[in-house]
């Protein structure tokens, strides 16, 4: 074992990697970091010292002169750095940490601190250097290490195709280009049959992706005709593609489109410039929609669940086509534009013509066009019907340019990617394939100064204030839809409560209080209305809770012609306070009451049945008694000589 970290060792400390097998320089990477990360911990302790030994230097040039007392300074543990031998008669106490003290007066301690603490500082200045030095080693590791992947990945590759004897030429360059990670290129000039095609294709996958100086390798020489883009299965990472995405297995093909356009809008490499991970991000995000957005693909690998699809030797899968282990022959920024357009990322002036307006105003400008509102009415404004304005937000030509699309002053330029045409031409190996110009989207114009208020879309989302008539009938939680330009605003109504009226769709319910002589003798009563106020008739004889209709006074119906009706809930309100006349009447009528359910306080009953009142202190009710008596005896004498009058004979 010691022999083995030996060996590591000194291929590090030598720091010559040229001749070191990919063993060594693996070795060599692990105790580069091993001694990285034991350096980083020591920077760490010192930085400790120093900050204890700072804070008890400065509680000590806190302390007052002629402080006698003994003194705990703050607490670090300093063995390490403070001998035990250093004691004096004086009581400044140094905790140096594990219940040890060191004991010596206030002008020495301060000198001792003094040297320690400069003694630290050199010791972090040290240490920053090697840490300094042992990053910059591990960096040049990292980068041998890489250096010999790639060779031995071009060695297999090399000889994955020497086992082919075909008369042609082999044509090999690896061109550097940063925004493409150094993608290879394959070349043959003439093949002689189909044939020969198919069994050329399957081995390309053995290739894999590397940087370098150009390299050739040539069999026979003969011209170029074709170009092959392709990536390497054997050593790619499997991945899963919907962690990538970060959606379940079950997700819709909507929910993957949106996961797609979220993260490749965060990974593109036009906003992250100074991150050199997110082309690499960006790649596996474009990789993994094309493949699950492509439902025999998508089912495909939900069946194998890799990126390994199982090819056959000859590099076709059950299906019969040639997946090259399912990464993506479609370069991500394509793919991008394919989707979601032309769009310049990062710039401020995005071309979004290719978009449809309703998708980017919510993400371009902070907010949407208005599609529901919610708009407040009182119980009468509902009823009645009536005219409030609403504020919204709304999709409108734009002011500035008069959606031109264009900066005032200039106009559209024939588009230079397509001639005007419309159409773009290119050429895919023996093929020229024609499809709708990506600049101009086919309308051969090219915004060359695009507007900056809309950028360049000709509409913006504008606040505008708007007309809402509201019908009359209207009920809480109803939508009403409005045409607001070229758009459907919904409108939601919230109707608040009255204090008067109850609803029931297009009826209406009030409660009414009438008196006791009304509800015995009726009358007529003055109720509010909707419209207008009524006068209600109240029948003689009325109980309490009687329900009393009045025909077509409720509110419009929203849905059909006509009026709701009103219903009156009568309420009998007895007097609290009477006076004496009118208690005498009450107890006068208690008197002449039959069928009485139990009995009534103040009124007595006799032995022949009668009710006479108890309590009579100022003779009201004997008055009233009399009256009535009065009246009955004259009414039987007028009776008695009636029926004299009318006998025979008289």
């Amino acid at each position: 074992m010691d022999s083995r970290n030996a060996d590591k060792q000194q291929v590090v400390n030598s720091h010559d990697f040229k001749e070191c097998s990919l063993v060594e320089l693996t070795q060599a990477q692990q105790q580069t970091d091993a001694d990285l990360a034991f350096f980083l911990d020591s920077e760490q302790t010192v930085k400790t010292a120093h900050n204890g030994l700072q804070a008890a230097y400065d509680a000590l040039t806190r302390s007052s002169a002629q402080e006698n007392n003994k003194t705990s300074l703050v607490p670090m543990t300093l063995s390490l750095y403070v001998p035990a031998t250093l004691t004096d008669t004086k009581h400044y106490v140094i905790d140096i940490g594990a219940g040890f003290y060191v004991e010596m007066n206030k002008d020495r301690a301060m000198d001792y601190y003094k040297r320690k603490l400069l003694l630290i500082e050199r010791q972090q200045c040290q240490l920053q250097e090697i840490v300094e030095e042992k990053r910059r080693l591990k960096a040049i590791i990292a980068d041998a290490l890489k250096q010999r992947i790639r060779e031995a990945a071009l060695k297999q590759s090399l000889q994955a195709l020497a086992q082919y004897n075909e008369p042609l030429c082999l044509l090999f360059c690896i061109q550097f280009s940063m925004a493409h990670n150094f993608r290879l290129l394959f070349n043959p000039l003439v093949i002689s049959a189909r044939q020969a095609h198919r069994r050329l294709y399957f081995p390309f996958s053995y290739f894999s992706r590397f940087d370098g100086k150009e390299l050739r390798h040539q069999r026979q020489s003969f011209l170029l005709l074709r170009d092959f883009h392709f990536t390497s299965t054997k050593f790619a990472e499997k991945l899963d593609y919907y962690e990538i995405l970060g959606v379940p297995r079950n997700a819709s093909a909507k929910d993957i489109k949106k996961a797609y356009y979220q993260l490749a809008k965060k990974y593109h490499p036009d906003v992250n410039k100074n991150d050199p991970q997110a082309a690499r991000k960006f790649q596996q995000v474009s990789e993994a929609y094309e493949v699950l957005s492509d439902e025999n693909k998508k089912a495909q690998y939900d069946q194998w669940g890799s990126t390994d699809f199982g090819a056959t030797s000859s590099g076709s899968t059950s299906s019969g086509h040639n997946w090259q282990g399912f990464h993506s022959t479609i370069d991500p920024e394509e793919l991008f534009r394919k989707i979601f357009g032309d769009i310049k990322m990062g710039q401020s002036n995005a071309d979004f013509s290719g978009w449809n307006f309703d998708e980017f105003a919510e993400s371009k400008f902070g907010f949407g066009s208005t599609q529901e509102y919610v708009m407040h009415l009182s119980f009468q404004e509902a009823a009645k019907g009536v005219t409030k304005t609403a504020s919204i937000n709304t999709v409108d030509v734009c002011q500035k340019c008069g959606g031109k699309k264009t900066e005032l002053g200039y106009k559209m330029v024939s588009c230079p990617y397509c001639n005007g045409s419309g159409m773009e031409t290119f050429s895919q190996g023996p093929f020229i394939m024609r499809q709708t110009c990506r600049k101009c989207s086919g309308t051969g114009q090219f915004n060359k100064n695009p507007c900056l208020e809309c950028e360049g879309t000709g509409h913006t989302v504008q606040r505008k204030t708007i007309s809402v008539p509201v019908p009359a009938g209207v009920e809480d939680g109803q939508t009403l839809r409005m045409q607001v330009g070229k758009k459907e605003l919904f409108i939601t109504f919230r109707v608040s409560k009255s204090d008067i009226f109850r609803r029931d769709g297009a009826d209406v319910h009030t409660d009414v209080s009438i008196s006791v002589s009304q509800a015995i003798l009726g009358g007529t009563v003055r109720i509010p209305g909707i419209y207008e106020d009524v006068y209600l008739q109240i029948p003689p004889a009325t109980s309490s809770h009687s329900r009393l209709r009045v025909a077509g006074k409720g509110i419009k119906k929203v849905n059909s012609y006509g009026y709701g009706d009103h219903y009156v809930h009568v309420k009998i309100e007895v007097p609290k306070k009477l006076s004496d006349a009118q208690r005498a009447i009450i107890m006068a009528y208690a008197e002449m009451e039959t069928n009485t359910p139990g009995t009534i306080r103040g009124v007595t009953t006799t032995a022949g049945g009668d009710k006479v009142c108890a309590e009579d202190p100022n003779g009201y009710v004997a008055g009233i008694r009399k009256i009535f008596n009065s009246s009955a005896e004259e009414n039987g004498s007028e009776k008695k000589d009636k029926a004299e009058k009318e006998k025979p004979g008289s």
